[in-house]
């Protein structure tokens, strides 16, 4: 019996997927919009919070999303066509997620692994209901830090 992928671990595999493909393709492609640089830190219960995936999504739909993965130090630095390039200017709603994959123990199979798993407050997983929203601009300094909490 096959276990199913999380919605939020298959959103994070597509859309790196889709970041590889459209920077490998740039010179296919070179009418894409202009991105402007996104940083911040995400906390969790007031500590820097490592290995979370910021998902911005256009608030009116369509449009182009971006995401990256905090770093040790709860650092982002989001992705829209290329590694760290931004994001293009417009409203976005915002999800974060945190998803350990794998059992316990070093050694568990993969086939015997629990299914994936997000360790945060489930309402920061959907936009809609995270409660976080941003504006990017169009300026070199766009920096949206988010402080989640249980």
């Amino acid at each position: 019996m096959r276990k199913a992928i999380s919605p939020a671990l298959l959103a994070v595999i597509v859309a790196l997927l889709l970041a590889v493909d459209v920077g490998c393709s740039r010179s296919r492609r070179p009418e894409l919009p202009k991105t402007y640089p996104v940083t911040g830190i995400v906390s969790f219960d007031s500590k820097p919070l490592p290995g979370a995936t910021v998902m911005f999504n256009p608030a009116a739909g369509g449009g182009h999303g971006a995401i990256a993965v905090t770093d040790p130090t709860g650092r982002y630095k989001l992705t829209t066509f290329a590694p760290a390039d931004g994001v293009v200017p417009g409203d976005y709603k915002v999800a974060i997620t945190k998803t350990v994959i794998g059992g316990t123990e070093p050694d568990t199979p993969a086939s015997v692994a629990p299914d994936p798993k997000n360790v945060l407050p489930a309402k920061y997983a959907d936009d809609s209901t995270s409660g976080f929203k941003a504006i990017v601009e169009a300026t070199p300094d766009n920096t949206f830090d988010f402080a989640l909490s249980k």
